[in-house]
């Protein structure tokens, strides 16, 4: 019997890179976390099926196994699905002394 017929099968969470330009509308699947080019965002509506991770800096393992971030403003946005569901999440780029962009709302289904 192949894996993807076995009825147990239960599909893996993804790590979704939404890329510089976010959808107006995804969709996900519940356990997926989404990660948008932004400084910031919210949950607009839905939040009890998709979880506000946060803002996260970059950051590289050196080669003496410390962690190097550069300073500045965040550049990363994740959420997480948490259940079969709609929402939509208002994303926020550039602002803390630099030119900020208007809000960009994505709508997102999530699948189970």
């Amino acid at each position: 019997m192949s894996m993807s017929r076995m009825p147990w099968r239960v599909p893996m969470p993804r790590l979704i890179d939404a890329g510089p330009d976010a959808p107006a509308t995804l969709t996900l699947r519940v356990g997926d976390i989404v990660r948008f080019n932004a400084t910031g965002g919210r949950v607009l509506h839905g939040g009890d099926a998709l979880e506000n991770l946060g803002a996260f800096a970059p950051g590289v393992v050196g080669t003496h196994g410390g962690v190097l971030s550069p300073q500045g403003v965040p550049a990363t946005q994740a959420f997480r699905a948490l259940r079969a569901g709609a929402a939509a999440v208002e994303l926020h780029r550039g602002g803390f002394g630099f030119v900020a962009t208007p809000p960009h709302a994505v709508a997102i289904t999530i699948e189970d």
